[in-house]
């Protein structure tokens, strides 16, 4: 008898034995199916319940707290308790609980979701790298891989050091000198563009001029391409690569959360235009990545008719083309018959790490805010500026003498973390420390065993306001990153081996930025018609969530020193 055939008689089988079957039994069989797949649900949801007993608890129908749109979401008890999780004031939560460690329960999650506000557990965490893992199949981590797999999305292990082996090279100290000359010159154009404001004046909507800022150093830096201040809007079937890449850049929360075909066939022309932008940005990544290769290559010839050792881009694009060429040179030295195997990264892997590094530089405007708001920090950055430039301009070499600048960027990522929570998995059961304390500050430890499978995230922004570990945490000071043990605590490059590996650029290019403008200008926030010094504050101070934390409109005067 053939497969066919003996298909055939079940399908035969399967048909009579339905007609046979009264509407009554089908309902029932129905039924039952049900209610044991509920009666499962619920038995998982007890055990949940069961492993967060003696802690802390939010309950919640749906996932709330990893959301990347949480803040965005309605406040409905037990469905969806916004409100418990105080995204606005991250550390009430805590304070109110008296807790660093509170567990969420979701019904519609086979898991406990641990959070801690404690810079010590989170020092733990992170040290334990083949415990905790990135739970990859979290929606944010998919979401980014749109263009490839991406280093920040690898999953703890050989897949990440694997990233990371290729990815560092991007980051080299040739490279770190090319981004601090290409903000001081993006810095002139803003000047010169805006209006004039090389001898003074008003910035409006300073968001928008920061996200300019950015993406002409980025398009430097990363792919040592000049791009004009307005980028020219074409009507043609293909974007040009500078106005495809602006395109993505401002509407990423879309490019990311929308699949492709309906931002492509969406009935608004402006929607549309999002997935034309994402489609024509990645063929440009992709064409200039095989030119970049062949470029490289030919180099690599003439150098070695020379005898002589090609020194690595200083561009990123360039560097990470070339660093994957060198893998491969490296691995065909040590095993030149197999061709198979995936050395480095792919190309696909490769043209989505470069997407990534544009994912960044909101940091510059909540700087700006806290300057502003604090005219006195102001002079105190302008005289270490001075006594170690005099009367020149600060350059690349100046940056290890400029500790206060350095410090007053680190602390405006405590105050305004643009990465909200660092989600991590428990890959084996453990524990976790934490503390409570009374109502007159005394601390209790303790511990507490998690289960295999469990969620446990990092509150970055609230760890970042604990009381029991920073000093006055709501006050903004930088001298207190001049002490070392604070640099150790803080967690707003995330921690041990998975750190941004981006770190040191995002410190080049903050220090380069605001060394210069401190250098030449006084900072002066521009209040509304009729607006309080308070709410002046909150509006320069507020910032909403988006994939990031995100800050708002507002503008500012410079005054020429």
């Amino acid at each position: 008898m053939t497969v066919l055939q003996i298909i055939s008689k079940a399908a035969s089988i399967l048909r009579t034995g339905f007609a046979k079957l009264q509407w009554v039994d089908i309902y029932a069989v129905i039924s039952i199916g049900i209610a044991a797949v509920i009666l499962q649900w619920l038995y998982i949801y007890v055990q949940v319940r069961r492993q967060v007993r003696g802690l802390s608890t939010v309950h919640s129908l749906i996932e709330v707290f990893e959301s990347g749109s949480r803040s965005q979401l309605p406040h409905i008890p037990f469905v969806c308790p916004i409100n418990d999780f105080t995204i606005n004031d991250p550390w009430k939560k805590y304070a109110d609980r008296r807790t660093d460690l509170i567990a969420c329960t979701q019904m519609t999650t086979p898991y406990a979701v641990y959070v801690t506000s404690s810079s010590s557990t989170s020092q733990i965490i992170s040290a334990k790298s083949s415990v905790f893992v990135k739970p990859t199949e979290m929606f944010r981590y998919r979401a980014i891989n749109i263009f490839g797999l991406v280093i920040t999305s690898a999953q703890t292990g050989p897949e990440h050091r694997r990233h990371k082996q290729v990815v560092k090279a991007c980051f080299s100290e040739s490279v770190m000198k090319s981004v601090w000359e290409n903000m001081t010159n993006a810095f002139e154009m803003m000047l010169r563009e805006e209006g004039g404001l090389d001898i003074g004046g008003i910035v409006t909507d300073l968001k928008t001029v920061m996200i300019k800022l950015t993406l002409v150093v980025f398009c430097k830096t990363g792919f040592n391409l000049d791009i004009p201040w307005i980028i020219p809007r074409t009507d043609g079937k293909e974007m040009p690569f500078m106005e495809a890449l602006q395109t993505v850049e401002k509407s990423i929360v879309s490019q990311l959360l929308v699949p492709l075909w309906i931002l492509q066939f969406f009935p608004l022309a402006s929607v549309r235009r999002m997935g034309q932008a994402q489609v024509d940005f990645k063929a440009h990544l992709y064409k200039m990545y095989h030119k970049k290769r062949a470029e490289l290559q030919c180099l690599e010839e003439d150098f070695k008719l020379c005898d002589e050792k090609m020194k690595p881009p200083t561009d990123i694009y360039g560097a990470l083309v070339h660093s994957q060429m060198n893998h491969e040179a490296e691995e065909k030295l040590k095993d030149p018959e197999n061709k198979s195997k995936i050395v480095g990264l792919t190309e696909k892997e490769i043209i989505g790490n470069m997407w990534i590094f544009l994912v960044a530089g909101q940091v510059f405007i909540s700087m700006k805010s806290f300057l502003a708001l604090y005219p006195d920090w102001q002079e105190k950055l302008h005289q270490e500026i001075t006594s170690v430039c005099g009367d020149s301009m600060p350059t690349y070499n100046d940056i290890n003498q400029l500790p206060l600048c350095l410090a007053a960027c680190y602390e405006t990522v405590r105050l305004r973390d643009i990465v909200m929570t660092l989600p991590k998995m428990t890959k084996e059961d453990t524990v976790l420390p934490y503390t409570t304390w009374d109502d007159q500050g005394n601390i209790s430890h303790h511990t507490h065993s998690v289960k295999k499978g469990s969620h446990v995230i990092i509150d970055s922004p609230a760890a970042s306001r604990n009381p029991y570990q920073w000093k006055n945490p709501m006050v903004w000071d930088p001298t207190r990153f001049l002490d070392k043990e604070n640099n150790a605590r803080f967690t707003g490059f995330s921690i041990g081996a998975r750190q941004c590996i981006g770190k040191r650029f995002a410190e080049v290019e903050m220090v380069a930025y605001i060394s210069r403008l401190i250098k030449l200008f006084k900072l002066y926030p521009v209040k509304e018609e009729h607006e309080s010094d308070q709410y002046l504050i909150e509006r320069m101070l507020w910032s909403i969530e988006e994939l990031t934390t995100t800050p708002s409109h507002w503008s500012m005067r410079l005054e020429r020193r």
